[in-house]
């Protein structure tokens, strides 16, 4: 290499650029005394978003480090006023310092690359050095560096954390020793009255053991919180399930209702035929067949029990299909959360069953008008699913004062099923549509809603990785739409 001891050095080169580069320090020296080599390595690196520093020694290498702080720094070995080696003694690199050192030169051999290495740099590069595989290196290297840093940093927010514990325990310490010492004291006082003694170490022993349960549950809270979001799932739709039950009830009743008259009715007409058998047989035997049966069959109303008969076992059997359905849909909507699995459901299909169980606190006050699309089944929790549909017919039936209308759609839109479900009620004030989704947050009057059931909406569908929105007009009504998407 020529001497270049007496070529004029120019003045420090610091130039900041907004970063468009993902690393929160993408400061990059380059110490180099050929200029060339700085400037073109600077036009790459600057058009990957990183900022570009510059020195044309080892001592003002130093200097910028300094003020600048890089996270990276590619150095020349040998330059004049001050080369690489002696640059690398001055700044000593680690792991836990915040740059690497990439050497980049053309006049290196084993011994000295090996003795870059023992004193820390990350990686070496000869020239003339392919800009692509420079790229990686400065990359590779930042990220590394970075990561580095974020590390020592969590190192140090946990060590602490620690201390903070550490600290937590002494004052914890602190506070059982200042309550034992009191209770001491307090014991010394009665010492001479053996039943308050007895009541004061039961009551220490209460104490301590309230100490030790308030530690555990302070370990489990995590557990019993997601129990308890579970427990309150359930009973909101235990709740859902009692404010349907006289509903149910009474849809039930109904079939049970007309098969219970059908059968009396049934069995006065098997009477009657019995009795016409009879008399038919007795006829027979008289040889007066013609005449008595055919008195028989008119006083007996025969033609009309014949036709009638079959209505009334039909009848019977469809009411008796209607119970099981309506058992079975409250069955499955009543299942807890966690015994329940994924399953591959019809969205059209559980909005229909759900219509089924709420089916009576609605016919008497809204006409139901049904717009199903053509969609795929997926898989998600059909009775969680189920529980979010009856908490928005139910909110509709509760806004719609004696009479109005319930429009229910459903389509798909590439990868996601739409289903919307819009009533004709009061509908909701700007101010409150903000807040329909928060836990406790009720409009109603005491007594008709617990405020959870929309909150229980929204984390259900959150859990199947969907959306529900609502959209509201004061005396026009309200459309709740939930996006579900589409799981094979």
């Amino acid at each position: 290499m020529e001497n270049k001891s007496s070529v004029k050095q120019p003045a420090l080169s610091i130039e900041y650029k907004t970063s468009s580069n993902p690393f929160s320090n993408n400061k990059i020296l380059i110490i180099d005394d050929e200029q060339v080599v700085i400037d073109s390595i600077r036009y790459h690196l600057k058009r990957e978003g990183y900022e570009v520093l510059s020195a044309m020694n080892g001592k003002q290498g130093l200097e910028v480090c300094n003020k600048a702080s890089p996270i990276l720094i590619i150095l020349d070995i040998r330059m004049p006023v001050m080369d690489g080696i002696q640059f690398l003694k001055h700044i000593n690199p680690s792991p836990h310092d915040p740059y690497s050192v990439i050497v980049l030169t053309g006049h290196g051999d084993d011994e000295e690359i090996e003795k870059c290495f023992k004193m820390g740099i990350s990686a070496f590069l000869s020239k003339p050095f392919n800009l692509y595989e420079l790229k990686g290196l400065v990359k590779n290297s930042s990220k590394l560096k970075q990561t580095q840093l974020e590390l020592k940093n969590e190192m140090k927010k946990h060590i602490q954390f620690e201390k903070e514990l550490v600290e937590y325990e002494v004052k914890l310490e602190g506070m059982v020793e200042e309550r034992t010492s009191k209770l001491k004291d307090v014991n010394s006082k009665l010492k001479n009255d053996l039943d308050d003694r007895k009541a004061l170490e039961k009551k220490l022993l209460n104490e301590k053991r309230e100490l030790q349960k308030a530690q555990e549950d302070l370990k489990n809270a995590y557990a019993h919180l997601k129990t308890s979001q579970a427990i309150i799932l359930q009973q909101e739709k235990m709740a859902g399930i009692g404010q349907l039950a006289a509903g149910v009830a009474h849809e039930i009743n109904n079939p049970i209702g007309f098969i219970s008259s059908n059968l009396g009715t049934l069995g006065r007409y098997v009477e009657k035929l019995t009795k016409f058998i009879t008399l038919q047989t007795l006829a027979i035997s008289s040889l007066k067949v013609k005449e008595d049966l055919k008195e028989a069959e008119k006083e007996l109303k025969l033609d009309y029990i014949l036709k009638d008969i079959k209505e009334l076992v039909k009848e019977s059997i469809d009411g008796a299909h209607r119970v099981a359905k309506i058992v079975s849909d409250l069955k499955n909507f009543s299942r807890a959360d966690g015994q329940e699995e994924r399953a591959l459901t019809d969205i059209n299909g559980c909005i229909e069953s759900t219509l089924n169980i709420i089916w009576n606190e609605l016919k008497y006050k809204a006409t139901v008008k049904r717009k199903y699309g053509k969609i795929p089944l997926t898989k998600c929790y059909p009775g969680q699913l189920s529980q979010v549909f009856m908490n928005i017919f139910i909110n509709a039936s509760q806004a719609i004062d004696k009479s109005g209308d319930i429009t229910i759609n459903s389509w798909q839109n590439e990868d996601s099923i739409f289903a919307s479900i819009s009533d004709t009620g009061c509908g909701i004030p700007k101010k409150n549509l903000s807040r329909i989704f928060d836990p406790f947050f009720t409009t109603k009057d005491v007594g008709m809603g617990t405020g959870l059931g929309m909150s229980i909406s929204y984390e259900i569908i959150k859990k199947h990785n969907g959306e529900i929105t609502a959209q509201s007009e004061v005396g026009k009504g309200t459309t709740f739409t939930v996006k579900l998407p589409i799981v094979a």
